[in-house]
């Protein structure tokens, strides 16, 4: 468990990053506050958005002041899931994609994805939601059901935190991995456009596959994803 915030402004941001990625520590543990962290808008914003924690800069010092030490967040049950949203899971692992998902199942599957990214026993949950049954099939998405219903937790763990390098060369495959991952964060597209610094016009260009002038505002959008690009859309091409 990291230590703290006791040291200097850039190790704070860096272990109050890491702890929330890995859902190893609550903020109250932070002495509460970043007051001292006089950090550039943009990184605390893609650290403190994604997480939804009330967070304001104060216009004096332009410090960070985490005005709540919760965040809070919806925890799906861990009964066993219908067929419907099993084979949701499984292609949404096969294919790290929530494309061709009806509304309703699309939110519950992004749902699902962010719980156990932050759950401490994800393998455990995926048994329980797929009933301790691995599924047929022979694909990424089943076979990764089976590491965990045999308990492997290591290896889900490291497919869940897997960043992968993303080939979005065309305007349609940055739009949907780009809306796919905010339902995954559980961001509007206000707290996109806030965390990337980037005018709201923008993020609905890019999640609708539209020309967007600004590679730089693409790749803030990017980066506040956690999303690597091997390939983005050249600016403003038809």
């Amino acid at each position: 468990m990291p230590e703290p915030f006791r040291s200097d402004c850039g190790r704070r941001v860096t272990l109050l990053e890491g702890a929330l990625e890995n859902r190893r520590l609550s903020l109250s543990s932070f002495d509460g506050s970043l007051t001292q962290c006089s950090s550039p808008t943009t990184g605390v914003r893609s650290t403190i958005w994604p997480w939804r924690i009330p967070a304001s800069r104060n216009p004096g010092s332009k410090a960070w002041v985490i005005e709540d030490s919760s965040a809070t967040r919806h925890t799906p049950s861990r009964r066993p899931l219908a067929p419907r949203s099993q084979d949701a899971l499984i292609d949404f692992f096969r294919t790290n994609s929530l494309e061709g998902l009806d509304s309703r199942t699309r939110e519950r599957t992004a749902q699902r994805i962010r719980f156990l990214r932050g759950s401490d026993a994800p393998a455990a949950v995926l048994a329980d939601w797929f009933n301790g049954q691995p599924p047929a099939g022979l694909n990424a998405g089943s076979n990764l059901i089976a590491h965990a219903v045999a308990g492997n937790d290591a290896r889900v763990r490291q497919v869940l935190q897997r960043r992968h390098a993303a080939y979005l060369r065309e305007r349609v495959d940055l739009a949907q991995r780009v809306s796919d991952e905010r339902a995954i964060r559980g961001l509007t597209r206000a707290d996109l456009a806030a965390a990337a610094d980037v005018d709201l016009t923008v993020l609905s260009a890019i999640e609708r596959g539209k020309p967007v002038e600004s590679i730089a505002a693409i790749r803030r959008v990017l980066r506040a994803l956690h999303i690597d690009p091997s390939a983005i859309p050249a600016p403003g091409v038809r």
